[in-house]
């Protein structure tokens, strides 16, 4: 038994008790997944994340290859990429031996209010950014080319047919911009931020890798994605959490969406890979503006940026000798 100065029993360390050992009092989110003691486990929770992508990108292509209706097919594909919050919070619990709600925000939690709050401006942000920029788009565009392209799109699919389709959207979609958010600007940004100090590494890194899985075949979709990225990636770190950024992606799908339920149909609504150059042009001018809408309501608000770090679980402790 180990003796103190004094000749009594001392006291072991803290790691020696096996106890996480001290961090600063308060982290920004990105720093939230850190520890002292971490060694390699941020690798290897990462590992874990990406046979969970794996196991998703194999599943929707199953999806699709049993060709069922396409409402049901991108409904269950939501659902899998929901899987992502899944994933992401068993490589944390398990893996690091942190707090699963770690990721969600630096309080340990999904702040719902702020959720909600958040989700009125990107509904703001969103309407302006179509009014502002559907009338930039039709200033741009001759008279002809704009009567071809209503004609061509807009033909009322019936209220059966938009009602199914708009009813499995409302309730799949938050779990697919979720995970989605939980993938890129959760668990990417905090990996990269357990041994680096900027957020910006994991912010691009996170938001490249997600941009890539959307599988961009314009120039215009790959800075629709990476505009997405950096953007979100800010308001994570600049609030302490990923509510903003999940409130602005499913605002966003929704209305890609229920506008397509309406009047195309939601086959290939979702697939942000081939957005065009008015994509580009609408969010240039909705993604700021929800940004400046949320950081000045967060600072309003007093929202939390900053939070007590991860704290690892202590292994069992080993019983010795008396």
């Amino acid at each position: 038994m180990k003796m103190d100065m004094t000749g009594q029993p001392g006291a072991r360390s803290a790691v020696e008790a096996g106890a996480a050992p001290a961090l600063a009092a308060d982290v920004p989110y990105h720093r939230l997944a850190r520890t002292e003691t971490q060694g390699g486990l941020p690798v290897l929770g990462t590992l874990l994340v990406l046979v969970g992508v794996a196991l998703v990108v194999v599943v929707s292509g199953v999806l699709y290859a049993l060709n069922l209706p396409p409402v049901w097919t991108q409904a269950t594909t939501n659902l899998a990429l929901g899987g992502f919050i899944l994933v992401v919070f068993l490589a944390a619990r398990w893996v690091q031996r942190r707090p699963a709600g770690s990721v969600s925000s630096v309080t340990g939690r999904i702040r719902w209010r702020w959720l909600m709050i958040c989700s009125g401006w990107a509904v703001l942000a969103v309407v302006t950014g179509l009014v502002v920029g559907g009338t930039v788009l039709i200033l741009l565009s001759s008279p002809g080319d704009a009567g071809q392209a209503a004609d061509d799109s807009m033909r009322w699919v019936g209220w059966l047919p938009f009602l199914v389709a708009t009813g499995s959207m409302l309730v799949t979609v938050p779990f697919q911009a979720a995970g989605e958010e939980y993938l890129a600007r959760g668990w990417m940004v905090q990996f990269f931020g357990s041994y680096l100090r900027t957020p910006w590494v994991g912010i691009v890194a996170g938001g490249l890798f997600w941009t890539l899985l959307h599988v961009p075949s314009t120039p215009w979709a790959f800075g629709v994605l990476m505009l997405w990225s950096v953007v979100l990636g800010l308001l994570v770190i600049r609030t302490g959490g990923l509510e903003a950024a999940i409130a602005f992606h499913v605002v966003n799908n929704l209305w890609v969406f229920v506008f397509a339920a309406a009047f195309t149909g939601v086959d290939g609504a979702g697939n942000a890979g081939a957005s065009p150059w008015e994509t580009l042009v609408v969010d240039a001018i909705t993604l700021p503006l929800f940004a400046w809408l949320v950081l000045a309501s967060a600072r309003r608000s007093g929202v939390a940026r900053v939070g007590r770090p991860a704290v690892a679980t202590p292994p069992e402790p080993v019983p010795g000798p008396a």
